[in-house]
């Protein structure tokens, strides 16, 4: 085999090749004006300028960051709601003149900049040797500058308000003796620069064991059966810029005499740019959250008889590259015949 970079130049034309990405011609040296892009935007690659006399063509491109192409649902067979799509790089996307990713990966100030490279073997139709080329290309990655906050409450065995009625039950936050508002509330800051979006929550509930409440004849009904890796109700669970939840198990406090509940949460902000180019929704934050609570009393005399703490307070937010997965929705593991 005869291998040389391009600069090399064969007796077969006078260009050089070289990487567009969504039309902007990049360089190797340095980030040309108009190569900014943006996570989540869907960024297109070609290798323009190759010789002519050209038999055929093999390719292979290497992108840098962190980045993704292709997806499947995550149960077989499966569609959403009820299972994640799940998001992976798919190599044979990798062996075309063209390639098309998008970002999970980037920077605000400064961007990140990374680099996309191809190398191409030619095979000519004049009997020429074998030739490989190597081309790179440099791009700025932005990423909007988020960050979430939380404010939590208490977990209790009380009576609470919930949906503007007043019930009794174990419950994380909502409580009327000495007002704790919601178990827990999500705020996001958002610098978006010069990408502007728009963000969703999304939440999964990574694990939950049975929930329920115990008769005065010692009978458990349960609520919801154990559960893990699923989303908890809808993708989106919220398109506002600020979020909540108060997870409960309410129950009549004189026909029962235990009541327990719990579950680790996971909440995500996504971030999906609106430049009006072919888009893909991001992750840039994730909140992981918990509570829990075993009840036992007769009628208006309940205590907490597990360990505390009840839950985590006020749990900050991350920066996370990964996209949340679930296999299945909550609402398949309950059982809405409560006591």
């Amino acid at each position: 085999m005869y291998s040389m970079y391009y600069f090399f130049m064969p007796d077969v034309g006078v260009s050089v090749p070289q990487i567009i990405a969504n039309g902007v011609w990049l360089d190797p040296e340095e980030v040309v004006p108009g190569a900014d892009f943006c996570v989540g935007q869907y960024i297109t690659f070609a290798l323009s300028g190759v010789w002519g006399g050209v038999a055929s063509t093999v390719y292979q491109w290497s992108l840098g960051g962190a980045f993704y192409n292709d997806g499947s649902n995550s149960v077989p067979g499966e569609t959403y709601p009820t299972c994640s799509i799940n998001y992976f790089v798919n190599a044979s996307m990798l062996t075309s003149n063209t390639t098309t990713a998008w970002w999970v990966s980037g920077n605000f100030s400064p961007p990140d900049i990374d680099a996309a490279s191809v190398v191409c073997t030619l095979h000519f139709y004049n009997g020429e040797p074998q030739l490989t080329v190597s081309v790179n290309g440099l791009f700025n990655m932005y990423r909007p500058n988020a960050a979430v906050t939380t404010v939590t409450g208490t977990v209790a065995a009380d009576m609470f308000s919930y949906n503007g009625n007043v019930a009794f039950g174990l419950h994380y936050g909502l409580g009327l003796n000495g007002w704790t508002g919601p178990g827990i509330t999500f705020s996001r800051t958002i610098d978006y620069g010069n990408f502007p979006g728009t963000t969703e929550w999304v939440q999964v509930i990574n694990s939950c064991e049975s929930a329920g409440v115990k008769d005065n004849y010692e009978n458990w009904l349960i609520t919801r059966t154990n559960c893990s890796d699923v989303l908890d109700d809808s993708d989106p669970y919220a398109r506002t810029g600020s979020t909540q939840d108060s997870p409960n198990q309410g129950a009549n406090e004189w026909l029962v005499q235990e009541i327990k509940d719990d579950g680790n949460f996971s909440m995500w902000l996504m971030f999906t740019p609106s430049d009006g180019q072919a888009v893909h929704r991001v992750p840039l934050q994730v909140v992981n959250w918990y509570w829990h609570g075993d009840a036992v009393g007769s009628g208006l005399d309940w205590n907490l008889v597990d360990q505390p703490p009840y839950n985590n307070a006020n749990p900050a937010g991350n920066n996370t590259e990964a996209y949340p997965e679930w296999t299945n929705n909550v609402d398949n593991f309950r059982n809405y015949h409560l006591p």
